[in-house]
């Protein structure tokens, strides 16, 4: 946008650029946590539909292990029968 108005300004269809002075001014949303509890609620809750349970699985393990979406994606579906066993174990995530 600001090279356009840029050119626009040079060509003189503009006497001068409106956005000159503007700036965008940026703020930190705040982040709500989900609690142990929380978490312990997920893990437990029965899930009858097996895509769906993948998807709370795999949404523990980032949480857990904090990996991002594209690292998990990476890993593959393969990989996913092995978290089988992960499923079983207790979760304790230190802060």
């Amino acid at each position: 946008m600001k090279k356009v108005l840029d050119i626009a300004v040079a060509m003189d269809y503009l006497s001068t650029n409106p956005y000159l002075k503007f700036q965008v001014k940026t703020e930190q949303p705040k982040r709500e946590f989900l609690t142990q509890k929380e978490l312990n609620k997920i893990r437990k809750k029965k899930i009858e539909i097996e895509r769906l349970a993948t998807v709370r699985d795999i949404f523990l393990f980032a949480t857990y292990t904090g990996l991002s979406y594209a690292d998990i994606f990476k890993v593959g579906k393969t990989t996913y029968k092995n978290w089988k066993r992960w499923k079983k174990m207790d979760y304790y995530r230190s802060n």
